[in-house]
């Protein structure tokens, strides 16, 4: 028979939630790049038609493209863990370390 915790769920169940939420958290991390880089894209573009239509050369698109540029590189590097400890990597271990130092301290104590 599989023991279960105060909350009355199993072992594996719990388990197997916590590994979803763990996916579902990721998924939502990868949208949210894909956005970032699909606006990126045809805001950019807009730009850089806008710039050659109006002066007929590319004058001054290519500064915002630069700038954004940069924040959409920062943004890919935590998303895809290029750079260690960037990203929900750091932020999932931090959590789980917290988590057991505030479950040893809600532990009554063997000392009595």
């Amino acid at each position: 028979m599989q023991s279960t915790n105060e909350a009355g769920t199993s072992g594996p169940d719990r388990t197997v939630r916590r590994a979803r939420a763990r996916a579902t958290a990721r998924v939502i991390e990868l949208q949210a790049f894909y956005t970032h880089l699909a606006v990126f894209i045809a805001v950019n573009v807009l730009l850089f038609a806008i710039d050659i239509i109006a002066n007929g050369a590319i004058d001054w698109a290519y500064w915002p493209a630069f700038g954004w540029g940069i924040g959409l590189v920062a943004h890919a590097a935590a998303t895809f863990r290029m750079i260690p400890g960037v990203g929900s990597g750091w932020r999932e271990r931090k959590i789980e370390q917290l988590t057991e130092q505030e479950l040893r301290r809600e532990q009554p104590s063997s000392r009595s």
